[in-house]
């Protein structure tokens, strides 16, 4: 079956003739899951979010969700324009799947912890294998799945048509989990472009070592750990990700132009500073091994309110995206997500391991 990427909802932000960002989510989730990292990028980038087949504004969806049919619907994204792709979970599959087979639009690669779960070693009693296991019905599919991440109480607190529309995005999670397991959708020999993979210092252990394995497949891949995220580090620590953007862009830029400075290149010395006062290791006669096995010096998350999976992320009120960190004041503009939906959870295990999102009351 084609792919239809009519119907996959999108938006840009950011100067038209600024380097092109895309940012893509993962498993249950929404483009607004990344709404504070494209906030801390749109000065400078154009940046691109937009909600995959199946979810959010992209709901419902049709089909089929295989990763052929994601690559089809970021390279209408895309529309020709070569850019740096940034993935969550799912969504650095999406990512690397698609600058595996086009690597002309892919500038960049950078991946937070995404799921492996075609390779034997991937733990098959996570929220994802538990979601696929034995059941017929998606909707209960999803529920199971979300009750895992957040737990049965805080699930039936939640109001009636976020439920309803959570259990709708059933058999979407199904469809592209099951392809991911069954179907590798890369191969690293087929990977040539500036990679970094992402993971947070608190992350699960399959998620770790997801993220160390990239590192080690892709040629001249780094590796990056934020210190005190988890999982759903790109909403929790969007200013270390951002960093991480911003540095990799900025050195990819001077590659492909060294006689000049583009306006990206211009921030070089600014992410300089920043991975000073954050720690970061800088090796100047390597464009990328700085990043490799580099630590991001950051204040812990204070402590959530667990689920059932004690790895999992969860703000202490499920109608506010305001996680509270101490010891960082809070950036006014991230107080809402004007009619998007807005982030409450994240930190799954599995194959999508993505945050929850549910209409501010």
């Amino acid at each position: 079956m084609r792919a239809d990427t009519s119907a996959v909802w999108s938006e840009e932000s950011g100067p038209t003739d600024a380097p092109l960002v895309v940012l893509i989510h993962g498993s249950m989730d929404r483009s607004a899951g990344l709404l504070k990292l494209s906030r801390r990028l749109d000065a400078d980038f154009r940046v691109a979010r937009y909600d995959r087949r199946g979810y959010g504004r992209s709901a419902p969806h049709a089909g089929p969700f295989d990763m052929e049919s994601q690559i089809a619907d970021l390279l209408g994204v895309l529309a020709g324009r070569p850019a740096m792709l940034f993935g969550h979970s799912f969504g650095g599959n999406v990512a690397i799947a698609t600058a595996a087979r086009h690597a002309p639009l892919a500038r960049a690669v950078i991946v937070y912890e995404s799921p492996l779960s075609w390779l034997p070693w991937w733990p098959r009693d996570t929220a994802g294998s538990k979601a696929l296991a034995g059941t017929v019905d998606p909707a209960d599919a999803a529920e199971r799945f979300m009750r895992r991440l957040i737990g049965d109480e805080k699930w039936a607190r939640l109001p009636a048509g976020t439920r309803a529309s959570r259990r709708a995005e059933g058999l979407t999670m199904l469809g592209e989990l099951d392809d991911l397991r069954r179907n590798p959708p890369w191969h690293a020999e087929d990977i040539h472009v500036p990679f970094v993979a992402m993971r947070g210092a608190g992350g699960a252990e399959h998620h770790r070592r997801s993220a160390g394995h990239l590192a080690e497949v892709i040629a001249g891949a780094a590796l990056v750990e934020v210190e005190g995220a988890r999982h759903f580090g790109p909403n929790t620590h969007p200013d270390d990700v951002a960093a991480v953007i911003r540095d990799l862009a900025a050195r990819v830029s001077a590659r492909r132009r060294p006689a000049g400075r583009s306006a990206i290149a211009a921030d070089a010395d600014v992410a300089a500073e920043e991975r000073a006062r954050r720690g970061v290791r800088d090796i100047a006669s390597d464009p990328l091994a700085h990043l490799r096995d580099a630590v991001v010096e950051r204040r812990a998350l204070g402590p959530h309110e667990q689920g059932d999976d004690s790895e999992h992320e969860h703000p202490r009120d499920l109608g506010d995206d305001r996680l509270e960190q101490p010891g960082r004041e809070e950036r006014q503009d991230d107080r809402h997500d004007g009619d998007h939906e807005c982030a409450v959870a994240g930190g799954v295990e599995l194959d999508g391991d993505d945050g929850l999102h549910h209409p501010r009351k």
